[in-house]
């Protein structure tokens, strides 16, 4: 199990006497040199640089592990990576001492930054992200770690008096609410909307702690007194377990309704066209519009047999439909002209004669014009025949008169 200790130094060159004497690797990060000297003396330009001599001259990390779990390379090699991630801009220098049972690191970093200046200050937090970013690392190399203990959930005289009559104390009812919304919401802002919509639980965030108040309580109260599982770092910790097994859970519905959906289509287009899974999609550009161009100089081809074109999908084949159209149209003229075959022929002769007396009248209108050059109602011969009557008759009964 890998643990980290820190203290500060305000005689870094005494701590790095002592760390090299009994140093079996070295390793350096910003450093010219990783001999004594030249280490001392590098740091202590970079201080009087920045003139930052005076007060916390360093810091000491100790980074011990588990007897038989690492070698010193392997232990060397890990003290190196978590000082470049933790301090990057600062002047780092990591001895290995074998000299106990367990491998451990001395970590010892300049106080000044060598980019802006300013001194490093270890706080509380700090501290715990060295051991959160160390936790983290040995994870990933399958390494143990220390396990937090878990805190025992204490229960007080009057909560005791509470259950004693059969009721429920307000901090067990804040456990029960989260633990159903820890198994649903996946961050603090949806577990604060779930326990103030399903609840009425109000809940919020100050100096890195969460707090929770029923309508009950006067004060909110934090997650620690709940329990170590009700602290802020550890429903982050069951949000992260439950996203990870949402993941894994669609992930197995999408495989699940992936492999019936190929099974069928493989059925329905038949033994010799396999799946579109199965046949391989390719993810070069230029190779997937050469495959579209061949489909489409296929279905060319096809197209100019007299064969139907097949279609496949959600596609439309417009010719095939446009082919069934016409039969219909062709069949129907056919029955129509069975069942009024007679009456069509009849109408059409009556309308050529129409049309033929039509063109007769015409003829006679042009030629009446052209004799009289009459430009005024049209009048046949018919007519004029009548005027001639109609004056001889009015001749005669003058006449008489």
């Amino acid at each position: 199990m890998a643990t980290v200790k820190h203290s500060p130094s305000k005689k870094i060159n005494r701590l790095i006497n002592y760390c090299e004497k009994r140093a079996e690797l070295t390793s350096s990060h910003l450093l010219i040199a990783e001999d004594r000297k030249s280490v001392q003396q590098q740091m202590k330009l970079t201080r009087e640089l920045f003139n930052k001599n005076d007060g916390v001259e360093g810091h000491h990390f100790i980074q011990s592990f588990k007897p038989g779990e690492v070698t010193p390379e392997q232990a060397n090699e890990l003290g190196l990576e978590l000082a470049k991630k933790m301090h990057p801009n600062r002047e780092a220098i990591i001895y290995t001492h074998t000299d106990k049972d367990h491998i451990h690191n001395h970590i010892v970093l300049n106080s000044p930054d060598i980019e802006q200046g300013k001194k490093l200050s270890v706080t509380r937090k700090h501290y715990y992200d060295w051991q959160r970013a160390n936790d983290r690392l040995c994870r990933e190399r399958g390494l143990s770690i220390v396990e937090e203990k878990q805190k025992r959930e204490k229960v007080t005289l009057p909560e005791y008096h509470l259950m004693a009559k059969g009721k429920m104390p307000y901090k067990e009812h804040l456990r029960q609410a989260l633990d159903r919304a820890k198994e649903i919401v996946t961050s603090l802002q949806e577990l604060k909307i779930y326990v103030k919509e399903k609840f009425s639980i109000d809940s919020k965030m100050q100096k890195g702690k969460v707090y929770f108040k029923t309508p009950e309580m006067e004060r909110y109260i934090s997650g620690n007194r709940l329990g170590n599982n009700y602290s802020k770092e550890g429903l982050e910790r069951e949000f992260e377990r439950n996203a990870k097994e949402y993941e894994r859970r669609v992930q197995q519905l999408r495989e699940e309704r992936k492999q019936p959906t190929n099974q069928a289509e493989h059925e329905l287009r038949g033994n010799d066209c396999p799946p579109e899974s199965d046949r391989g999609l390719s993810l070069d550009l230029s190779q997937r519009e050469y495959e579209q161009r061949n489909d489409d100089d296929t279905g060319a081809r096809k197209n100019q047999t007299d064969e139907p074109t097949s279609t496949r999908g959600d596609s439309i084949d417009f010719e095939a439909i446009h082919r069934q159209l016409a039969e219909r149209n062709r069949a129907t003229q056919e029955i129509y002209q069975q069942q009024f075959g007679d009456s069509s022929r009849d109408d059409q002769k009556n309308g050529k004669s129409v049309r033929g007396e039509q063109a007769n009248r015409s003829r006679e209108i042009g030629q009446h014009e052209r004799q009289y050059g009459h430009t005024g109602p049209h009048v046949t011969p018919t007519n004029q025949k009548q005027s001639r009557r109609t004056r001889r008759q009015q001749q005669e009964h003058d006449l008489e008169r």
